[in-house]
């Protein structure tokens, strides 16, 4: 069934966007925890989601061998601002204006011209 059969509209596809990349383990962790909170409360107001913070930090976990920088998961993520996403929002985690990850997802965004939101942290 789709959302029509259900007599629903469709769910908004978000790309939420946040830092992750830091020399500091524990800074880590606390991003991803923050953006996956975010992430569950969008969810519950009725959005898609897609945190790659919150997947891959998972991904991670169970194969710490690979890298935490943009430049090993930027290939692996840009399709879904591309293709997937309605908009994307950067939850503004301390460090968002320098990271480069999120500068890149915010220019992907841009040139797919896709609605950029920034959302504070509570």
């Amino acid at each position: 069934m789709n959302f029509e059969e259900l007599g629903r509209a469709p769910m908004k596809k978000i790309y939420l966007a946040t830092p992750y990349t830091h020399d500091n383990e524990v800074v880590r962790m606390e991003r991803a925890e923050g953006v996956t909170v975010k992430a569950a409360q969008l969810i519950e107001d009725g959005f898609a989601v897609f945190s790659p913070i919150t997947h891959g930090h998972a991904i991670g976990d169970v194969a710490p061998h690979l890298p935490h920088d943009w430049e090993y998961w930027g290939e692996v993520v840009t399709s879904y601002i591309k293709d997937w996403a309605d908009e994307l929002w950067v939850f503004m985690q301390p460090g968002w204006e320098e990271s480069v990850g999120v500068l890149a997802e915010i220019g992907i965004a841009a040139k797919a011209d896709k609605p950029i939101k920034f959302i504070k942290v509570n």
